[in-house]
């Protein structure tokens, strides 16, 4: 099992759901995605998980905002 690490940072805008999504498509099976946030809208961590959720991936941990870092990790299934 490999482990890929993505790490964003600001805000989010169209063509980088686009470009959160091309880099999905490398983990491979029983592969684990961590994806860290840093941004101050919370709406683009909810569409984050939802593209992972939609993608067979299943969000094993969400959460953070302490530090306004919010961390998603996910294991394709």
């Amino acid at each position: 099992m490999s482990q890929y690490c993505l790490n964003i940072k600001g805000n989010i805008n169209l063509s980088d759901y686009s470009n959160i999504y091309d880099y999905m498509q490398f983990v491979g099976q029983k592969d684990q995605l961590v994806i860290n946030i840093k941004s101050k809208k919370d709406i683009d961590s909810d569409i984050i998980a939802e593209m992972l959720k939609n993608s067979d991936f299943n969000v094993e941990y969400e959460g953070g905002r302490n530090s306004e870092t919010y961390c998603i990790k996910a294991c394709r299934h």
